[in-house]
């Protein structure tokens, strides 16, 4: 059972992200008394999210395949683990968006326990789609260090991925966050501006 904290940590750094972004957006002027660096706001910097765990917890790029885009980030915790939890990144599996977005979620649960392995896999762009998408994060579990348990856990299209994975006994459970659970609705609706068409 993941602990309460880990919410509260992650809602902390991104109430903290949007003070930040609030603060350029006003040209500096909201808190002028914190500095805040130039920076492309354009650019996602996962540190700004969790700065000083990010810089402490060693973290091991591991290759599951030939492509550059099939690796993942193993980071272990201090102790004996809880398990192993399979990250999976969303962004409507498109290409522009990589594993380094849940780098802040991944470090959380290494500091609550948990051994992380937060993969990054071929998308929609980048040689990726249906079903190279799939066989990616199903091979990168393969390749994940064994664990008595192993849970995927997935934000948007990582979350539809997690559930697959589960639904293929691939993992012993799956959390979805705010997952696209429903192909057909997605297309339908063209979530994404026609994301799911495009997988």
């Amino acid at each position: 059972q993941l602990p309460c904290r880990l919410g509260r940590e992650a809602r902390s750094g991104l109430r903290a992200d949007r003070t930040a972004r609030e603060r350029d957006a006003d040209g500096g002027r909201a808190g002028e008394e914190d500095e805040v660096a130039p920076r492309d706001s354009r650019v996602f910097d996962p540190s700004r999210l969790h700065p000083v765990s990010l810089r402490e917890i060693p973290t091991s790029t591991q290759a599951y395949g030939a492509d550059p885009d099939q690796c993942a980030d193993l980071r272990l915790p201090a102790g004996e683990p809880r398990g192993l939890a399979v990250v999976l990144h969303g962004g409507f599996w498109r290409a522009r968006y990589g594993k380094e977005i849940m780098d802040a979620f991944a470090v959380a649960l290494t500091e609550a326990g948990w051994a992380t392995w937060n993969v990054e896999y071929r998308r929609v762009g980048a040689g990726g789609g249906w079903p190279q998408t799939f066989d990616d994060v199903a091979a990168a579990c393969a390749a994940a260090p064994p664990a008595e348990r192993v849970v995927a856990i997935g934000h948007s299209a990582g979350g539809h991925l997690a559930l697959l994975l589960a639904a293929r006994g691939l993992v012993d459970a799956a959390v979805a966050l705010g997952a696209v659970c429903d192909l057909h609705a997605a297309v339908r609706d063209r979530l994404g501006n026609g994301a799911a068409l495009d997988f």
